[in-house]
């Protein structure tokens, strides 16, 4: 199975056993820059005309504006993502409140009587069955006269 493995059959299935990263040649689908620049709303037409200007006459606050409106985020928020742990946690809750009402379900209308050999008639009668046949007579009920 290993010689397998390595000759390829399952290429990333061994390298997540191994530890080891595969390389390939695919296209990378992270882009944090936009290719267009958006149009400014009318709160920024007057920031917008300002840009222009030289830059040293804008505020940081003005240029901080100017970048969110570029850029709506910057690039390690951008990378953040919603929490994986959340995600799991609330699938696998959600999986277990669904098993648990189709076992309640399932134990209140489809099989609500117990099976005939949980009955005392029928466990009386296997002990009595027991001791007249002295099965395994060492230990236990049968070993009792």
């Amino acid at each position: 199975m290993a010689g397998a493995l390595r000759m390829g059959a399952f290429p990333r299935l061994y390298s997540r056993i191994a530890g080891r990263q595969i390389y390939t040649s695919a296209v990378r689908q992270y882009r944090p820059v936009p290719t267009t620049r958006p149009t400014y709303a009318s709160e920024l037409a007057a920031l917008q005309a300002k840009e222009k200007g030289p830059w040293g006459e804008l505020t940081k606050d003005e240029k901080i504006d100017l970048y969110r409106a570029q850029f709506a985020k910057t690039i390690p928020e951008s990378k953040l993502q919603e929490p994986y742990a959340k995600k799991l946690v609330g699938m696998l809750s959600g999986f277990v409140a669904v098993s648990v009402m189709l076992f309640a379900f399932l134990r209140k209308y489809i099989g609500p009587e117990k099976p005939r050999t949980l009955t005392p008639e029928w466990e009386a009668d296997s002990i009595q069955k027991a001791k007249r046949l002295r099965a395994n007579p060492i230990t236990g009920i049968s070993s009792r006269p």
